[in-house]
């Protein structure tokens, strides 16, 4: 009896599993599209920085945020979007030319490499000084994201971003010793590679605050009465290299 070869699915079959928690089937997208991100990314980053690196974080970008990409016209488009903005940020970033030289001399992609943790994940730093919001947010994240550590002002954000070295970290504005925009520069000033998402009341009443916030380093600014509307949809886009805005931030945009 002949056998017949299984049915290859669909990029939006596989969206919806991987989302339940298959990581074979991730295992399944990520060779699907390794080579052509791979190849795209090494020819765009030439003499910039190191391919293999910049590709492990697209797509550890792509799995975390895979539950944002319902409704795009395309899994292609959308995965190449977080393509070029990563291999942009690489390129601002200014990866060390060693890494660039070495890759000069490394031919474009024929197998796939093993990646490391990217079923993982992502890894969030709370500061917030009202112990209520710290206990509602981290029970949000609770199954998406792991909440590694709490704090409540911004002397302590800047010594456990320190030691636990986040992926993101969720901070308010107004905290005690030291407000969030002035832990946000000195996170920035130390090298810091965590995405910042502030969470504040600060609305479109304070313009300000939101300039200040993404010249600090802010990926996301976060209106705390959208907090269930927007929360995990701007951590979401920040894992991804996208920046996030509250509507309630702009005046005019929500009635």
């Amino acid at each position: 009896m002949q056998s017949t070869k299984p049915r290859e699915l669909s990029d939006e079959e596989l969206v919806a599993r991987i989302v339940d928690g298959s990581e074979e089937d991730f295992n399944i997208l990520y060779n699907r599209y390794f080579k052509k991100v791979y190849n795209f990314t090494y020819h765009k980053l030439w003499g910039h920085g190191g391919t293999e690196k910049v590709v492990q974080e697209i797509f550890t970008c792509v799995f975390a945020s895979l539950g944002s990409v319902e409704g795009r016209s395309s899994l292609s488009s959308w995965i190449f979007g977080i393509v070029k903005n990563s291999i942009n940020n690489s390129i601002r970033n200014g990866e060390s030319q060693r890494l660039a030289t070495r890759d000069r001399d490394r031919a474009p992609a024929e197998e796939y490499y093993p990646v490391e943790s990217l079923m993982r994940q992502s890894r969030v730093l709370l500061a917030e000084d009202h112990p209520e919001m710290r206990e509602r947010v981290a029970a949000m994240l609770a199954g998406e994201f792991e909440v590694v550590g709490q704090v409540c002002d911004g002397e302590a954000l800047l010594s456990a971003a320190e030691v636990l070295q986040p992926d993101l970290i969720v901070l308010d504005i107004s905290m005690p010793i030291l407000s969030g925009i002035d832990a946000a520069e000195r996170l920035a000033a130390k090298g810091s590679r965590a995405k910042l998402v502030f969470l504040t009341v600060h609305d479109d009443d304070d313009q300000d605050y939101i300039g200040e916030a993404f010249s600090a380093g802010a990926q996301a600014y976060v209106v705390k009465s959208r907090l269930a509307s927007d929360l995990l949809r701007a951590m979401r886009a920040a894992i991804a290299g996208w920046y996030f805005l509250s509507p309630r931030s702009i005046g005019g945009m929500e009635g």
